[in-house]
């Protein structure tokens, strides 16, 4: 698969084509498939088919883990979060505060928002969401957005320079020993 000039790289450092992340999902899907037409070929005359009874099993489990969590309420939510599948491989901030959001909303939050007056922000509040190069700019003083000179509004993550330097002067410093 690789040429002889990777024979003797370990293989996680082997060039990557992309998309492996869905190949094993692709893999499992396929593998599912042929068994259920090979029971379906298989075993027309037996009552029911092992994926058949596997399904089953399956709704009998997903039963059960709703009904642990009508009785539990809360502290259940985590375990059966755990048992989903998780295609997010790192954390995503947009996709946070969307929950964090969506949750504020649900539980009705909202009503009791905090005023700098009545006390500041309380500690379950979400932090302020940080948007664009403005904040960097504030806080450091210079822009890691290439071309500073553009308008205003276009300013966004996706035109940041991956290889912008800090501002410098031009002096060379020489060391003799």
């Amino acid at each position: 698969m690789f040429p002889d000039k990777y024979r003797r790289v370990p293989a996680l450092l082997k060039p990557q084509q992309g998309g492996q992340q869905f190949f094993n999902q692709f893999l499992i899907r396929f593998t599912n498939d042929r068994l259920m037409r090979r029971d379906v070929e298989d075993g027309e005359d037996k009552k029911e088919s092992e994926m058949l009874r596997s399904s089953r099993r399956w709704i009998g489990n997903a039963c059960q883990l709703a009904a642990l969590r009508m009785l539990y309420g809360r502290r259940c939510i985590g375990w059966w979060r755990g048992m989903r599948v998780q295609h997010q491989r790192v954390f995503n901030e947009r996709i946070w505060y969307e929950e964090e959001e969506r949750r504020r909303l649900q539980t009705g939050a909202d009503a009791a928002v905090p005023t700098e007056d009545a006390g500041g922000a309380k500690e379950h509040d979400i932090p302020p969401r940080v948007l664009g190069n403005d904040y960097f700019q504030s806080r450091f003083g210079y822009s890691l957005v290439k071309q500073s000179e553009m308008p205003q509004g276009v300013t966004d993550y996706n035109q940041l320079d991956m290889w912008g330097r800090c501002q410098s002067t031009h002096v060379t410093w020489f060391f003799f020993t």
